[in-house]
């Protein structure tokens, strides 16, 4: 997990008990001598970038008491906070506008080892307001693409106060263009936006997964902005 390797993005809570595998199928925690015990029981949790401070893990545990299987289940107490609607009364026109993104280290998919890839907008959080998908240009057999304002598109968003952009995420999702066949997943990102200015870039790094595996890197600017 800190290689990202697997389970890209998630966390663990401290495993301060002993191994939960392999036991004797007994209501006590008593070992199989042939094995070695090993944590094999875990609870890993992944939140968006912008709440990733609101869930809390209080506890962990392991439930010995449990006689029915050669592992102990495990168990954790979470607390979560709960977003406000921080609508205001001023309702503005707001857009999304991306600048100077730049992918590092994507895989390759192409038979001559490079990739086609392109950029999909997506929110999780449903604030874009448009129809069709957006879409960055295609950038051709490159691996560390790098996109320009022209190349992007302005995202307009369904939310009309700056507090409601700032609680929310884009994700990028990043596929290979392909002539012949279906595009093929590159990886995604998600972007928080929590710091996010009126008129004024705000720079952006986010991690790059694909199948719970670190995919690459993505970097670049935001701004919202007021359009008519």
């Amino acid at each position: 997990m800190e290689k990202g390797a697997v389970f890209f993005g998630f966390k663990e809570g401290d495993m301060s008990f002993h191994p939960t595998f392999k036991v004797l199928r007994e209501k006590e925690l008593k070992y199989l001598e042939q094995r070695v015990p090993a944590y094999c029981d875990r609870i890993l949790w992944k939140s968006m970038p912008n709440v990733a401070n609101d869930v809390v893990q209080q506890n962990l545990e392991p439930l010995t008491w449990v006689g029915t299987s050669d592992h102990k289940p495990v168990r954790g107490n979470f607390t979560i906070k709960i977003k406000k609607n921080t609508e205001t009364a001023e309702k503005l026109n707001l857009s999304l506008k991306f600048h100077n993104i730049k992918c590092e280290g994507l895989d390759a998919k192409d038979i001559g080892g490079a990739s086609d890839p392109y950029i999909v907008f997506f929110s999780p959080d449903g604030i874009i307001k448009s129809k069709k998908s957006l879409k960055s240009q295609v950038v051709m057999a490159n691996l560390n693409p790098e996109w320009s304002e022209k190349g992007l598109p302005i995202v307009p968003l369904s939310v009309s106060s700056l507090e409601n952009v700032c609680e929310s995420v884009i994700s990028f999702i990043i596929y290979d263009k392909d002539m012949t066949s279906s595009d093929d997943l590159l990886g995604a990102a998600e972007i928080d936006l929590s710091g996010g200015k009126l008129e004024e870039n705000v720079h952006f790094e986010a991690g790059i997964h694909r199948h719970g595996r670190k995919a690459g890197s993505v970097s670049g600017q935001y701004s919202v902005v007021v359009t008519v």
